[in-house]
């Protein structure tokens, strides 16, 4: 959401403003820390990719 402010509002209308602006949800990557199981090394994964597209 964009909010705009123009040069000739007062402190108060700037404030009132401000106080509509409703906080977007973030995506919460935590939940997902050590979720996966890994069977390889990763770095060693990640060089078998890339040595896949040569």
């Amino acid at each position: 959401m964009t909010t705009i402010i123009r040069k000739n509002l007062s402190k108060a209308d700037i404030q009132e403003l401000l106080k509509k602006v409703v906080p977007v949800k973030r995506f919460n990557a935590f939940q997902y820390c050590g979720v996966i199981k890994l069977t390889i090394d990763p770095l060693k994964f990640q060089r078998q990719l890339r040595d896949e597209w040569e």
